[in-house]
């Protein structure tokens, strides 16, 4: 199950700090985005975009598995 990402747009600047520290590729940012968008399935729950982030923009939540698994 793939970490559940979230962006809080009005904290966010589009800085891009969050994909440059990302050595997983879990985050991109096209040229044609102002904010960073999450690639789930590559994320591995280091934090450290949440870490390196200046302005508190990124959640980051371990997945839950289903009940009766």
């Amino acid at each position: 199950m793939p970490w559940e990402w979230s962006l809080i747009q009005g904290d966010c600047t589009g800085c891009g700090i969050c994909v440059d520290v990302c050595r997983d590729d879990a985050l991109r940012m096209p040229r044609q985005r102002a904010y960073p968008e999450a690639v789930p399935s590559a994320c591995v729950g280091c934090m450290i975009c949440v870490q390196e982030c200046p302005f508190a923009a990124i959640e980051v939540e371990e997945p839950i598995a289903s009940a009766g698994r």
